[in-house]
């Protein structure tokens, strides 16, 4: 009877090891606010048009990912959107018609950190992401935040989190 006991200890202790790791592992990923400032004046905006800069490394991945992920979630929203980086031309407008012209948000990533790396795939990658929605009229500012993202291995594993900050912050909810 001790030895089913024994056994049956050892065998749910080996179960729950690799949940202890994962979630060991895992703390203290996600987003991470730092500041917000919402001007007096801020109403939500019907047409953004999303700029992207920052770090060159994290352009291409970071934001290709997001973008298809701010694709997805918009088309549902009553919000008209486009995207581009700051040193190019818009490469996509949402498909329904543009109507007021675009709300600038910019979007940009610097201050990229390696924290740990465990035999080159699981390293701690922390971000630093500030956004800004400007006054189509005045450019004055309407919105801005910093966050700082933190992931193993890859940022673009918190662009769901990402996402639902931008919009929580652009809804003002």
């Amino acid at each position: 009877m001790k030895k089913k006991h024994l056994f049956s200890a050892i065998v749910i202790f080996l179960i729950s090891l690799p949940q202890q790791i994962l979630s060991q592992e895992n703390e203290g990923v996600g987003v991470k606010e730092i500041e917000t400032f919402y001007s007096e004046k801020y109403v939500v905006p019907k047409n953004i048009e999303f700029v992207f800069s920052g770090d060159r490394r994290f352009l291409t991945d970071f934001f290709s990912d997001l973008e298809q992920k701010i694709k997805k979630r918009l088309t549902k929203e009553n919000i008209e959107f486009s995207f581009r980086y700051a040193d190019k031309k818009t490469h996509f407008k949402s498909k329904r018609k543009m109507g007021a012209s675009a709300t600038p948000f910019h979007l940009h990533v610097h201050n990229v950190k390696m924290m740990d790396e465990k035999n080159g795939y699981n390293k701690i990658v922390t971000v630093n992401l500030n956004g800004k929605l400007l006054d189509k009229a005045s450019n004055a500012t309407e919105l801005s935040f910093k966050i700082a993202i933190n992931s193993i291995h890859d940022i673009t594993s918190q662009n769901e989190a990402v996402l639902d900050y931008l919009l929580t912050k652009i809804k003002k909810e």
